[in-house]
């Protein structure tokens, strides 16, 4: 807001303006339930509130943070920040439309908020994002009718941008072992929810605020026979015996048998299983779907941001084609990863002949399995030159 207000003193940004920002900067994840996205999930499909999401809750928390500490914030302003958090106008419409593309961007994703996490871990997983400068970005952004516009020169930088946070996302926030707790987090959280009725807790704000992650230790901790399989999943996962990942199959729009993954369901898995004594029942299989794409779905986010060339035409705003970036830019944005667990690790062998068959019938295709593992790949590398392996821990 105030490279903003710099380099164009002619766009009226008030001190009202550039507080809403920071205020809806600072809270705008405080809807988040515990453990964050396994709550979520487990709000939309155990619980069947399919449209709650953290940034309804965060506005029902603000306000009543508002209310309930008589903070001194007008209305009209308040409305704002949560238009702001909600990345679109549901209680306001006194904002210009270029204040939405500065926190939660609705039109092409491009935001502070992806700035921030992606140059903080990036930083703290050792992982090399030095094309990117944000400060080169940020320092050069002008608002043209309405937009805020970026320089034709860092078109780039800004495909790289969705290229790094599809690359944090595929290689670490969706990591095979990591979502495989995240199931048995949500698990819990669908035991639990007799003894805790957590809809109560999203209707009233008050309540919510006290949802932390100790609420693990909580149910470890309590005497309630009903939280007994609650409590059983969390001494699994203390000691590391996990929901073991089984494959995964990648599509697009564009795949056979779209539709049949889309609607996957837990039956289908265990119905593709053949009889034994290792047979899968019901209860086995767990699954998760993730929709991994560049912000925009399908389409490329880039055709929605405006650029501007700084020496002819500064204050005329464009779209550029993708040839004037370049021609090794992807053609596809979008991908469903479909991915099966099973619950308990002896039936690993018969969830993967079941997934197999399934993929075979309804796409002709085969699920990927990665049998070999980073660990494995290591320890055999060491053997081959001679070196000394690591412990486990060191490793």
């Amino acid at each position: 807001m105030n490279i903003l207000k710099i380099n164009q003193s002619d766009i009226e940004i008030t001190p009202e303006m550039s507080q809403s920002v920071i205020i809806a900067g600072l809270c705008h994840n405080l809807g988040h339930g515990p453990f964050s996205y396994p709550f979520t999930d487990f709000v939309r499909e155990n619980l069947h509130i399919t449209n709650w999401d953290h940034t309804k809750q965060t506005c029902l928390i603000l306000e009543d943070l508002v209310d309930t500490n008589a903070i001194d914030i007008p209305k009209e302003q308040l409305n704002v920040i949560m238009d702001l958090i909600s990345g679109k106008q549901l209680f306001s419409s006194s904002a210009p439309a270029w204040l939405f593309q500065i926190l939660n961007n609705k039109t092409n994703s491009i935001d502070v908020d992806k700035f921030d996490f992606i140059t903080r871990d990036t930083y703290k997983l050792g992982v090399q994002n030095q094309s990117i400068d944000y400060d080169i970005l940020l320092n050069n952004a002008r608002i043209i009718d309405d937009n805020i516009c970026f320089r034709e020169k860092d078109a780039f930088s800004l495909y790289e941008l969705f290229q790094c946070k599809y690359r944090l996302f595929k290689e670490f926030y969706l990591h095979r072992v990591s979502k495989g707790v995240d199931l048995m987090i949500k698990d819990i959280f669908a035991e639990a929810n007799r003894v805790y009725d957590f809809k109560a807790y999203l209707e009233d704000p008050k309540l919510f605020v006290e949802l932390k992650d100790s609420i693990l230790t909580e149910i470890l901790y309590s005497d309630d026979n009903e939280l007994n399989t609650a409590r059983d999943i969390i001494k699994r996962i203390h000691k590391r015996e996990l929901y073991k990942f089984v494959g995964e199959y990648i599509c697009n729009s564009g795949n056979a048998g779209l539709e049949k993954f889309l609607n996957l369901k837990e039956e289908d898995i265990v119905n593709c299983s053949t009889s034994g004594h290792d047979q899968l029942e019901r209860g086995d299989i767990r699954i998760m779907k993730y929709n991994l794409n560049f912000g925009k779905g399908e389409e490329d986010p880039l055709n929605y941001v405006k650029f501007y060339d700084n020496k002819s035409h500064p204050y005329k705003s464009k779209n550029l084609d993708k040839s004037e970036i370049s021609y090794m830019m992807s053609n596809d944005f979008s991908e469903i990863i479909i991915r099966v667990y099973v619950v308990n690790h002896t039936k690993l062998k018969a969830a993967k002949k079941a997934f197999l068959k399934f993929c075979n019938d309804k796409a002709g295709d085969s699920p990927n399995f990665y049998e070999k593992e980073y660990s494995s790949r290591y320890n055999r590398s060491a053997m081959k030159s001679g070196k000394k392996l690591f412990m486990k821990n060191e490793l």
